[in-house]
């Protein structure tokens, strides 16, 4: 059976019903080198696999969303969001590169479940199966900067907004780029200091519960997000729209085995991340 060339499978769920040889090749995502960067082979449009409408002409959008400095050798923490009120399921595939359309730095992998590496290269990072949350779908991604001041670099991602059924036919890709530039001296930890503070969990290692205070030095809304040691996300606590001051978040183990986990508290302009042991 001639293979074709998909960069997001999931209009083909039908099809795949009776390929499943191309099922397990793509379901996990985009081959790599679909993000219309420099140097790559286009998108998924161009290569003919989800047609409907021009680039970037199906009325929805993909969008990168994240600081607009990075400090070298700190982790980079963005979203890649795909909106397509039309679509059923949703992916996409990123790529950074410098001034000089080289690859630059590495992605890390946040959440398993839901990206991976696209297949053939650690400087693509794709879905991990698609997402079928409409009218849109957001993937949390992480980039770690050279050591040094690379210059100005550019994410360039390319968004599916598939209907899934079961064809190639009434898909829309999208595309967009967000360039940044090294900080100017300004780390990570003053940028999320002057919103909020963070206090050790207690106790840690713990068992049952755990509490996670905190100080908003500005009202935000606030999301939690724990994760286990590979990358999965095992909770999800939202703190809703909070006003400044001390407040604290509780931590119930219940089925998480014995083991290190790490939690993020997030509000819209910072983000920052720990770790806590579970001991049964």
């Amino acid at each position: 059976m001639k293979r074709l060339p998909l960069l997001f499978t999931g209009t083909l769920v039908a099809t795949l019903l009776f390929a499943p040889a191309m099922a397990l090749t793509f379901s996990g995502g985009a081959p790599a080198g679909r993000t219309g960067a420099p140097g790559d082979f286009g998108t998924c449009n161009a290569s003919g696999c989800h047609a409907g409408t021009a680039v970037n002409g199906g009325g929805g959008s993909v969008s990168i969303d994240g600081a607009g400095e990075y400090v070298p050798g700190q982790p980079y923490n963005f979203t890649v969001t795909v909106a397509d009120g039309s679509a059923s399921i949703y992916g996409f595939q990123v790529t950074v590169l410098n001034a000089s359309n080289q690859a630059v730095g590495s992605f890390e992998i946040v959440n398993s479940s839901e990206t991976r590496f696209a297949a053939g290269s650690n400087n693509h990072v794709t879905h991990n199966g698609p997402k079928a949350s409409s009218p849109s779908s957001t993937w949390d991604l992480r980039w770690i900067p050279p050591a040094s001041d690379a210059g100005a670099i550019t994410f360039y991602a390319a968004g599916n907004g598939a209907n899934d059924n079961g064809g190639a036919s009434g898909d829309h890709i999208y595309t967009t780029t967000k360039s940044i530039v090294a900080g100017t001296g300004t780390s990570v930890e003053e940028v999320v200091n002057h919103v909020f503070t963070l206090e050790p969990v207690y106790p840690n290692p713990f068992t049952t519960q755990a509490t996670l205070p905190y100080t908003l030095k500005q009202a935000a809304p606030v999301v939690i997000r724990v994760y286990d040691a590979l990358g999965r996300m095992v909770r999800l606590i939202d703190q809703g729209l909070q006003a400044p001051g001390p407040h604290q978040a509780t931590f119930a183990a219940d089925d998480l085995p014995t083991g290190l986990y790490f939690y993020e508290l997030r509000t819209p302009t910072a983000r920052h991340t720990e770790s806590f042991m579970v001991a049964r």
